[in-house]
């Protein structure tokens, strides 16, 4: 098993994406080729390190509990690892909304954000807090994301920070001295 710590030669001083999940790292280095390195098995019948063809060349990356996501040069997604919860159902909406500009994964959860500033999430609702569809107020104003184990936030581009979900549970509530 190759440590996380152990970053690919091929990435040292060449990285154009890097993600660490809970017990892997996947990097794009600048020409789009993708890495995958760290304790990958995540099952006996699942090892992230069996990484699906990138047809345009690895552009955004992220990491999950136990799923990567990759976004090549061609706007196309790919995810693999655990989809028991599903992780790799893409929403079919999110390419009427722009180019994706970025990638983050969660536990059980993947979100995306594009540049026409819209977020979308998909993966296991019952564990996260996280749900984001075409209609939610803040469509359209997101220029960040940021996941946790159970929720997910965005930044708007009048700078306020927005729960990016159904605000479920108590981590949900942003703080109001936090959100200007």
């Amino acid at each position: 098993i190759r440590s996380l710590m152990d970053l690919p030669s091929g990435l040292k001083g060449n990285v154009k994406d890097i993600a660490i999940g809970a017990k892997f790292g996947v990097g794009a280095d600048k020409e789009g080729k993708l890495y995958v390195w760290g304790d990958t098995r995540i099952s006996n019948a699942k090892n992230i390190a069996d990484v699906p063809e990138i047809i345009g060349g690895a552009k955004l990356v992220a990491a999950g509990y136990d799923h990567a996501v990759v976004v090549d040069g061609r706007e196309n997604i790919y995810v693999w690892g655990n989809d028991r919860n599903m992780q790799a159902k893409v929403p079919e909406d999110i390419y009427n909304h722009g180019n994706i500009v970025q990638i983050e994964a969660g536990y059980q959860m993947t979100l995306a954000v594009t540049d026409q500033n819209y977020v979308f999430a998909w993966g296991n609702e019952n564990l996260n807090d996280t749900y984001a569809d075409a209609e939610s107020t803040f469509q359209g104003k997101i220029v960040k994301v940021a996941a946790t184990n159970d929720s997910a936030i965005g930044l708007t581009t009048d700078g306020e920070v927005v729960h990016v979900g159904l605000a479920k549970k108590a981590i949900s509530n942003i703080p109001a001295s936090a959100l200007k």
